[in-house]
């Protein structure tokens, strides 16, 4: 029977191989040098490691390292290597230990190469004991595998010998805490941060053996109050808060636990929840224990190998609290999965960088760590084991995973996968360059220290040493600008005029994130170009197109329809009113809706040749500045509460937009006419519906 069974396992899984589409991911960039790895067995304590060594660029000064936990040995530990353009070199690795447990080996060539920091490569794995007693060398994701297999093995056990104690998978899963020296943190120079609501309280793996009771739970009865402060060990070794983490409050019960509520931590980690002190019948009061998780509402930290769950950890049970009890965990921190707190601070970074500075919630982002690869499956961001120690890696994942979610999950640009490199030597797609570039601007945005830095080879983009004239066609090129234009670091002789003039006109990050990659699906840079330069002042327009061409990206200066309609109209002191309260209807109505967002789209794809010829006929002007006038009127006088009986468009607005339209289709291309015909059907109804009936869509503004 059971051979039967597995025959059918087999046949299921290769029905799925066949029929499952081969998945395209959003890559890191390649590495100078790439290892790989075969084995072959030695004796029954050693094994020996073949690592092929391929450098992707010119290398000198190669260096190949093996880095060892204690207890296992390697042999040779380290050697100078001399790696040939291009050329594979193989090399041969003997590693020994006589102990048991688990031991972590890193494969690494440290080296030079020109435009990079540092130049190298690098690759982890795990000496293990196999069942037989074999050794092996396997990679994270799959030693946790193997560890949640032996956990299932022992919750099936334990359900098998006490079936009423309603043993979960997810129990087995949940890490230790332990005690942390509070006098070693300086709260005092922990910045606030914004804070997310918490995740849901039961995970997948437990929905069988834990009770939800979070809405039984009447909290000002018998009340019950459980604090303490969450902590975790950062990457320079700092005993820092865990911010924005779910906990959970639960009651150990006999048959199956209670989950009583989750509260989130807060920007200094602490956590307070009240509950009630109903046990239920025949209890002798509430045993309370506290379990924090790697996940809110809004980014989430899981291993999504054998058994997908999210990491987490677990206090002590505090037995038989009375009424009015208040019960303080004290000061913890996580005793083993220390990486995935870090993950989860990375991420917590990001959200709370583009939600504020720019302005815009970026959407729920699941991280998935360990994995077999780095990459972004447009459904994960997924960080292999060993990546985990650089956050640039992890944010720049992070910043492919939010412009999808920007782009409504349903659209990526074509060609805009592959291989890809910093300076390239060939021009890339423009897709791909602009999507990596955008994703690589992400990350030194949140880390604003100007340098890439990824496990084994970092790159200086602040003072990019790439100078290749590919421009927009080189992903290096395109973060650089984008760069450049926001930050206040000067590069290059503004003297000779070769240089970005950053300094006070500076573009904002929610110009660059919120009303840009928000407005529409951008495939290059210059459809980026187009929709954020009708963003910028004078100013900052000028210095972002220097900024831009320091970094051979060549754009034309910016033709806002808007703002040239109004300038030309002799409206210079309304002009900056005006054009707020339209970006406002934009944001707050346009964007709301798919009829909305195509005419969005319109004006930006067609405001050049719109500019044109509005700025070339003086009717047109006069017409053009009159609707423009009387949308923004509108929208101030809603932001006030005032005006929700009448339309968008009065009888003067309607007919100088009929005017308009006319004109348009005397004189504009095809493509042009094909956008003005879909925006006149609009015409009408703007001038009947009352701004009331838009109150589904239409959020009121802040008055001004």
């Amino acid at each position: 029977m059971k051979s039967i069974q597995y025959i059918f396992q087999i046949l299921i899984a290769v029905i799925l191989a066949v029929a499952t589409p081969i998945l395209l991911h959003a890559h890191q960039p390649t590495p100078p040098i790439s290892l790989s790895l075969e084995t072959k067995q030695s004796d029954d304590n050693s094994i020996t490691a073949i690592v092929t060594i391929k450098p992707n660029t010119d290398i000198t000064n190669a260096k190949f390292i093996v880095i060892t936990q204690q207890g296992l040995s390697a042999d040779p530990k380290s050697q100078e290597i001399r790696l040939d353009s291009r050329k594979e070199q193989q090399l041969e690795v003997k590693l020994s230990s006589d102990q048991e447990q688990p031991l972590r080996v890193d494969f690494e060539v440290q080296a030079e190469a020109k435009n990079y920091l540092r130049a190298g490569g690098k690759t982890r794995r795990y000496f293990v004991k196999n069942r037989e007693g074999k050794i092996e060398l396997v990679t994270g994701s799959e030693l946790r595998d193997r560890f949640r297999q032996q956990s299932l093995n022992d919750v099936e056990s334990k359900r098998r010998k006490s079936p009423e104690l309603g043993h979960s998978i997810y129990d087995a899963l949940t890490g230790p805490l332990e005690q942390v020296d509070i006098d070693k943190v300086d709260i005092k120079q922990i910045t606030p941060q914004l804070l997310a609501p918490p995740a849901g309280g039961i995970e997948e793996l437990e929905a069988d053996v834990i009770k939800d009771s979070t809405k039984d739970n009447i909290r000002d009865v018998d009340p019950i109050t459980v604090t303490g402060r969450f902590f975790y060990v950062n990457r320079d070794g700092n005993t820092v808060p865990l911010v924005n983490a779910t906990v959970d409050i639960r009651d150990d019960d006999t048959f199956g636990d209670e989950q009583l509520t989750s509260v989130v931590t807060g920007w200094d980690g602490s956590y307070s929840a009240v509950v009630n002190a109903d046990d239920g019948w025949l209890q002798n009061g509430r045993d309370i224990y506290v379990r924090v998780r790697t996940t809110n509402s809004r980014f989430r930290v899981q291993d999504c190998g054998l058994f997908s769950s999210t990491y987490s950890w677990t206090t002590d049970v505090r037995d038989d609290l009375s009424d009015g009890a208040v019960v303080d965990f004290g000061n913890l921190q996580p005793a083993s999965d220390m990486d995935a707190a870090i993950l989860f601070q990375d991420m917590n970074a990001g959200w709370n960088h583009m939600t504020t500075t720019g302005a815009q919630d970026p959407g729920f982002v699941n991280l998935c760590w360990p994995e077999g690869a780095t990459n972004y499956d447009f459904s994960n961001v997924n960080i292999t084991d060993g990546d985990e120690v650089a956050e640039d890696v992890v944010l720049h994942e992070y910043g492919h995973a939010i412009m999808h979610n920007a782009y409504d999950n349903n659209y990526w640009p074509a060609n805009a996968v592959g291989p890809h490199t910093f300076c390239d030597t060939t021009p890339q797609h423009r897709n791909l360059a602009f999507t990596e570039g955008w994703a690589t601007f992400v990350a030194l945005s949140v880390n604003p220290d100007g340098v890439y830095d990824s496990a084994s080879w970092s790159w200086d983009l602040e003072n990019n040493s790439c100078t290749n004239a590919n421009g927009k066609r080189d992903e290096t090129m395109v973060a650089a600008g984008i760069i450049d234009m926001r930050d206040s670091a000067s590069d290059g002789d503004c003297t000779t005029g070769d240089c970005d003039p950053s300094g006070a006109n500076l573009v904002s990050m929610a110009d660059l994130w919120r009303d840009t990659v928000f407005s529409q699906n951008i495939d290059d840079m210059d459809e980026y170009w187009d929709v954020l330069c009708p963003e910028l002042t004078e100013a900052q327009h000028d210095d972002a197109i220097d900024s831009l061409d320091f970094n051979n990206i060549d754009v034309p200066a910016c033709q806002c329809t808007a703002e040239l309609t109004l300038r030309s109209a002799n409206l210079t002191n309304e002009r900056a009113g005006i054009l707020d309260s339209l970006r406002e209807f934009r944001d707050v109505g346009l964007k709301k809706t798919t009829v909305g967002k195509r005419m969005v789209q319109h004006y930006y794809a067609h405001h050049r040749e719109a500019s044109k010829l509005i700025l070339s006929d003086a009717t047109a002007l006069k017409n053009a500045a009159l609707v423009f006038q009387h949308v923004a009127k509108t929208m101030d006088g809603y932001a006030l509460g005032k005006g929700e009986d009448t339309p968008l468009l009065d009888d003067s607005a309607k007919q100088a937009a009929q005017e308009l339209v006319r004109f348009f289709k005397e004189n504009a291309s095809p493509e042009f006419l094909s956008a003005v015909a879909e925006a006149e059907q609009f015409i009408e109804p703007a001038s009947k519906t009352p701004l009331s009936r838009m109150k589904p869509i239409l959020n009121r503004p802040s008055p001004k």
